[in-house]
């Protein structure tokens, strides 16, 4: 789902009255552009610059980036202020940032003013929510920027806000606009959201006493990302209060301890997120259309798992996939993503499988051999063989999804992880074989196979 506009309900631009708990100092003189620093983490020497990231008619954006010295292929983080707008403190995470090796552009959404005062931050907050498209518009030309130095990798892109600014890293992860991984601290969100074709992974840092954002709505929102994926992160710190995080000026809700927690799971979501996996990336794809391939041809237990790039039931099955090739290393060997739509090409597989950081061999079955040889119907879809060749189970991957638009919130069975583990211990009984095993079929939920006309081979 593609969104034109962000909707107004509990946005990030929406006002936050628990920011006024964190009162900010007024700001000392901005860097000067390109200061070179020599970073203690490291000794990673960084540049500064006042930026122009964005110029739409006669308006311009400027913000400030930060980055190591050395030319590379580094990933960016965008950095969104609170309501107080772009200051100092926040100058220096991207400062942070960037001596840890990324390129950090710290935007201005309040076209470069800031104020220490709660009404005039409610104004300017209030300004940027009734003109949401210009806002996403500066974020996107934000993102465009840093994909634009040269020293950018823009498959590896980030965003953070703090309060008013987590609840616009929030809406760049929900409306798509090219990040992997979005940070939150105490930002704003709508759990009522349909976030199925979010492609971002969410961190977020919330308050157990903030008097803005309540806990039980942080929850709600937890329990609507699972659904989703298991690899976002919500925590929630006890005994802390709305800007726990924030280290400058007179906060007296300042929690050092929670802080540097949350930093360093920070650090931690975004080193998964925005690390590539480059042996997915180069992984070749076996295509049935070109070559001959049987891969139940040397004998062994075989797993095969039909996917579309474009199924979301499909993608969000990812994390489970990576768990159940890491669960059961017999398997690795054989362990075959079938793409089964002919439109797709190996390119777009490719991508695909670095995006989602799905495991295991790649096979592209534009003539639908497989999915014949098998009798599957939709992706995702699993079916398994015992050594030998005879297929021991076919069907869902668990039992989250009950129907279409009907999901748990967590499965209560999980039907192909149950039948590896059978599969596994009659074949290690020395007086059983997979002849003893019965093909056992679930019903999967998800895209149709049949929407699909094959293709014959080349």
């Amino acid at each position: 789902m593609k969104h034109g506009i962000i909707t107004g309900l509990l946005l990030g631009a929406v006002v936050v009255p628990g920011c006024q708990e964190v009162r900010q100092s007024q700001d000392a003189v901005p860097a000067t552009a390109l200061a070179k620093t020599a970073a203690a983490a490291g000794e990673v020497k960084i540049e500064t610059a006042e930026v122009v990231y964005s110029k739409r008619g006669d308006v311009e954006s400027t913000g400030y980036l930060a980055r190591p010295s050395e030319d590379g292929n580094y990933p960016g983080i965008v950095l969104i202020h609170e309501w107080w707008g772009l200051k100092d403190h926040i100058r220096q995470e991207a400062r942070r940032f960037a001596e840890l090796g990324y390129v950090a552009l710290a935007v201005d959404l309040y076209a470069g003013e800031s104020t220490t005062e709660p009404q005039r931050a409610r104004e300017l907050a209030t300004a940027v929510r009734d003109d949401m498209e210009k806002a996403q518009q500066n974020l996107r030309d934000a993102l465009d920027h840093l994909k634009g130095t040269g020293v950018v990798d823009p498959e590896r892109l980030a965003s953070i806000g703090w309060c008013f600014g987590g609840g616009w890293s929030y809406q760049i992860a929900k409306n798509n606009l090219g990040v992997k991984a979005s940070v939150i601290f105490y930002g704003r969100f709508n759990p009522e959201d349909d976030l199925a074709q979010m492609r971002a992974k969410i961190i977020g840092h919330f308050a157990e006493e903030d008097r803005a954002i309540k806990v039980d709505n942080v929850r709600e929102f937890q329990a609507k990302l699972k659904t989703h994926s298991g690899d976002h992160e919500i925590y929630i710190y006890p005994n802390t209060t709305h800007g726990f995080a924030s280290r400058e000026g007179e906060n007296p809700g300042y929690d050092k301890e929670a802080a540097e927690l949350a930093w360093e799971r920070t650090l931690a979501f975004l080193k998964e997120h925005l690390q590539l996996d480059d042996a997915a990336a180069a992984r070749e794809v076996t295509d049935l259309g070109l070559v001959d391939f049987d891969p139940l041809a040397d004998g062994d237990m075989t797993l095969l798992v039909f996917t579309r790039t474009d199924c979301p039931i499909a993608n969000r099955y990812a994390p489970e996939l990576r768990r159940v090739y890491e669960a059961f290393d017999t398997l690795q060997d054989n362990f075959y993503l079938v793409y089964v739509d002919p439109a797709e090409t190996a390119a777009q597989i490719q991508e695909h499988l670095g995006e989602y950081n799905l495991p295991g061999k790649v096979i592209r079955d534009p003539g639908h051999k497989l999915v014949e040889m098998t009798g599957a119907r939709v992706t995702p879809e699993a079916a398994l063989f015992a050594a030998g060749g005879k297929m021991v189970y076919r069907g869902r991957i668990d039992d989250q999804y009950v129907d279409f638009g009907k999901t748990r919130t967590a499965p209560s069975q999980r039907d192909l992880r149950e039948a590896i583990g059978k599969l596994l211990e009659v074949s290690q009984d020395e007086g059983h074989d997979a002849d003893d095993i019965e093909l056992v079929t679930t019903k999967a939920i998800g895209c149709y196979i049949t929407d699909l006309k094959p293709v014959a081979s080349e």
